[in-house]
């Protein structure tokens, strides 16, 4: 459970499930280790969500690396019910969200993906990245208005 939990949080930063992979297998990794010097962790799964977070982070960084993929298609599904033309402007719909959450700075994208994606409570994610609650809310609530005026500007120009 752990396991998909931080992949989808590594591949939600760097936009490669390559990438995502390798940080999970690095995460476990420096666990392990901190676990052989005798260290121990208070909380295991904010201690991995923060390895995770600044493994995904420093990939991201690095001199190379662009965030141009979106999310695989398995992790949206639209209606059965929908006519084609339906679908097709769902799916523009979704596209539209993953590239407006490309945009958001690392830190609104991490607490937006734990919220609105894997639906953790606001004390989780606070624990998990390692901050105060109110910054918690202040980072979703503009990673949310910052989502919602590019979709508004998107819908009234019809791009």
């Amino acid at each position: 459970m752990l396991r998909k939990q931080l992949f989808r949080f590594a591949y939600r930063i760097t936009g490669k499930s390559s990438d995502a992979e390798d940080i999970v297998q690095e995460t476990y990794i420096r666990v392990w280790n901190k676990h052989q010097e005798g260290q121990e962790v208070n909380n295991l799964e904010a201690f991995c969500m923060r390895i995770t977070k600044n493994l995904a982070l420093d990939r991201v960084k690095s001199a190379h690396y662009r965030l141009t993929q979106e999310l695989p298609q398995g992790h949206h599904h639209s209606p059965t019910t929908l006519t084609p033309y339906q679908h097709t402007s769902y799916q523009d719909l979704i596209q539209q969200i993953h590239q407006c959450v490309n945009t958001l700075p690392d830190k609104q994208q991490a607490i937006f993906q734990l919220r609105e994606i894997e639906g953790l409570p606001y004390e989780e994610i606070a624990q998990k990245l390692d901050l105060p609650l109110n910054q918690i809310k202040v980072n979703l609530f503009r990673a949310r208005k910052k989502i919602k005026t590019i979709l508004e500007k998107y819908q009234s120009y019809g791009l």
